[in-house]
């Protein structure tokens, strides 16, 4: 059986193939609990488990099962001397990966000959890492520190963090917490009054430590701070320019109900800078198309008009619904006659 390239290390392969190994063996014994106890591991046919061994697994079938194969003799062996033994999952990795195949190690040590990791094994990288390669014959011990975590032991903290002194008197406990975001670079306590220096955008006080400048307040006018015709809105440690609405000439926030000035051709109306008599979107003239589309829609009205009256006239006057609607949307001169004779009608 041909199985796809294997992307995972030896030890992980080996682990699953002992693990599907351990469940066969446990399935195979209790399958007759009455009889289970007088029942032996070494009863069991190898064959019988062979032909089980890895279909049990669904994630990492092919890498078990290629693995398994490529070493078919090397596991009849190991299974010929070990058989007679009460073998657990514990017993089948720590003897046919670690100590038969030699593909993985104990947790807590790595590398060919298995040393130990740093701190083991109560404090391995300072309980604040990972040892690189551990439980594999792989990697050289180094500490992959976590986030916040730094030095060959993981034993002092990052830039940005600080050290958590209750806990480290308390037991020794190295925890590092991240400093405030008005900090730069370093702090010794939570909140902005730990911080060392105070970040760019913020200003220190006694009371309250680094305190966000206001740069939408600080400037002589809101206008200073942005460009002309724009409106400033202040972040934690810096500020955003906003363009003010068309109908504004000069704002100090969004929308034409917060203008300071109208802009030309605009006059304020219930508080709101309001264009009086506003420019058609879309003029008569500019749209040949769409009147073509008008033109098309009547045409086909007159053609189903000769065979059936009923539905032209449901689709006429849908036709022109739609035209009505079209145009006043639109904003044309003919949509707003149409809007004045309906408030006229209607009103």
């Amino acid at each position: 059986m041909k199985f796809k390239p294997s992307v995972l290390g030896k030890c992980t392969r080996c682990r699953l193939m002992s693990n599907s190994l351990s469940e066969i063996i446990q399935s195979l014994l209790s399958d007759d609990n009455a009889q289970r106890m007088s029942k032996k591991v070494d009863e069991i046919s190898f064959l019988n488990i062979w032909n089980r061994l890895c279909f049990d697994i669904k994630a990492g079938h092919d890498d078990c099962r290629s693995y398994a194969e490529e070493n078919y003799e090397k596991i009849h062996q190991w299974w010929r001397d070990h058989s007679s033994y009460d073998l657990d999952q514990l017993i089948i990795v720590n003897g046919l990966c670690i100590e038969f195949l030699k593909v993985c190690c104990p947790d807590g040590h790595y590398g060919n000959e298995c040393r130990q990791c740093n701190g083991y094994p109560d404090r391995i990288c300072s309980n604040n890492g990972k040892c690189a390669g551990s439980g594999t014959r792989l990697g050289n011990g180094n500490c992959l520190c976590n986030h916040g975590y730094t030095n060959m032991n993981c034993d002092s903290c990052a830039k940005d963090y600080f050290l958590n002194q209750t806990l480290f008197r308390l037991n020794g406990t190295i925890q590092c917490l991240p400093c405030d975001s008005s900090c730069s670079g370093s702090c010794f306590d939570s909140g902005p009054k730990g911080c060392h220096v105070c970040r760019n955008g913020y200003y220190w006080t006694i009371d309250n430590g680094c305190i966000d400048i206001d740069e939408c307040e600080t400037s002589d006018n809101s206008n200073n701070a942005c460009p002309l015709n724009s409106f400033c809105i202040n972040t934690d440690g810096s500020y955003h320019c906003y363009q003010c609405d068309p109908a504004c000439n000069g704002c100090d926030g969004d929308g034409p109900d917060s203008c300071l000035k109208c802009a030309d051709d605009h006059i304020l109306k219930d508080g709101i800078c309001v264009n009086p008599d506003p420019k058609p979107l879309i003029q008569p003239y500019a749209s040949p198309t769409r009147y073509a589309t008008y033109f098309g829609l009547c045409i086909v009205t007159c053609i189903i008009f000769r065979h059936n009256i009923y539905v032209s006239s449901a689709i006429g006057l849908a036709v022109a619904l739609y035209i009505m609607a079209s145009e006043k949307s639109l904003e044309t001169e003919y949509g707003r006659t149409f809007d004045k004779w309906w408030n006229n009608v209607f009103g």
